[in-house]
């Protein structure tokens, strides 16, 4: 009877040291490059917080804060897609400056800007709207 009592102690302590074991031997570990940012939860991520900036007139504080805390290049989640963050001159310059990048906007800008923002437009169209920017 005692024996049987060591042997189910012995076993609730070492299942779970082998499973976390497990767990950790096999994951793969992220990527040097990718930037600093949190994912938050999946699919919401940061799209809770973000709306309710925006819905308080205070999206660009929100937004000043993220930099200030990860610096000009991150990532995080918006409306469950992994975003990259740019922001500052070089950025602008990259985003605002290139006819490639324009159609290959995350699914996520459109329901942040609406569907015809400059991001989303192509062709003679973005390069119409650009001219008058620059």
């Amino acid at each position: 009877m005692a024996a049987s009592i060591a042997v189910a102690v012995l076993a609730a302590f070492l299942t779970p040291l082998i499973v976390y074991w497990l767990t950790t031997r096999t994951r793969k570990p992220l990527p040097a490059n990718l930037p600093p940012g949190s994912l938050g939860l999946p699919v919401i991520g940061q799209s809770l917080g973000l709306l309710r900036a925006m819905r308080s007139n205070t999206g660009e504080r929100w937004l000043r804060d993220w930099v200030d805390r990860y610096g000009p290049v991150s990532k995080l989640s918006l409306f469950g897609a992994p975003t990259v963050f740019v922001t500052g001159p070089a950025a602008n310059k990259l985003v605002f400056g290139s006819d490639t990048l324009a159609p290959k906007q995350p699914r996520c800008l459109p329901l942040i800007l609406g569907r015809r923002n400059i991001l989303e437009l192509v062709g003679d169209d973005y390069r119409r709207v650009r001219g008058a920017m620059m």
